[in-house]
């Protein structure tokens, strides 16, 4: 699906929307609507969407086998299109307070993945103890800050979200991404 957004617009709207109160449909579809285009539109960011999608990633990893955003039958179809339409969300996903422990981290960065199967992914931490928790291989690396999508400690995993792995994740998960 190719974009034909001719710009960004910013509407500062507040969006009436409860994540605990939404059922798994509904965050699915909330997050699809906030992240994938419509074709021959402006793309709109809503400020206050950043919030929910904060809460969709962060959220119960028991059903679908992670969050909603991607995991989800009705948003896994649109992986590519979910992924770059996270990415606008940059300045409003993190809330205050992951801000400022973001704020105070250096230039670079040395994070750690945890996992069994696949080591692609974009969830890291800043912890190797916590890394260990996901899995019994461990990934190393270092990242500029400026790369980092977002800082987040809403489930004390001191997570550092890196979105530069999807592709791999994509092709780890469903096979060979097509043109």
């Amino acid at each position: 699906m190719s974009s034909q957004f001719v710009e960004i617009g910013i509407l500062p709207i507040q969006l009436d929307w409860d994540y605990d109160r939404d059922d798994w449909e509904i965050r699915a579809a909330r997050s699809w609507r906030l992240c994938v285009e419509e074709p021959n539109k402006n793309r709109c960011i809503i400020p206050s969407g950043g919030a929910y999608l904060r809460e969709a990633w962060a959220g119960s990893y028991k059903r679908f086998g992670g969050n909603p955003l991607f995991n989800h039958p009705l948003c896994s179809p649109w992986k590519d299109e979910m992924f770059k339409g996270i990415s606008y969300y940059k300045d409003y996903f993190m809330d205050e307070e992951n801000k400022a422990e973001f704020d105070k981290l250096p230039d670079k960065i040395k994070v750690y993945r945890g996992y069994d199967d696949c080591p692609y992914g974009f969830s890291w931490t800043l912890s190797k103890k916590i890394a260990e928790m996901f899995g019994s291989n461990i990934r190393e690396r270092e990242v500029e800050k400026k790369d980092v999508f977002a800082y987040l400690n809403d489930r004390t995993e001191e997570e550092i979200i890196i979105l530069d792995g999807w592709k791999e994740w994509i092709e780890f998960y469903w096979g060979e991404e097509e043109d």
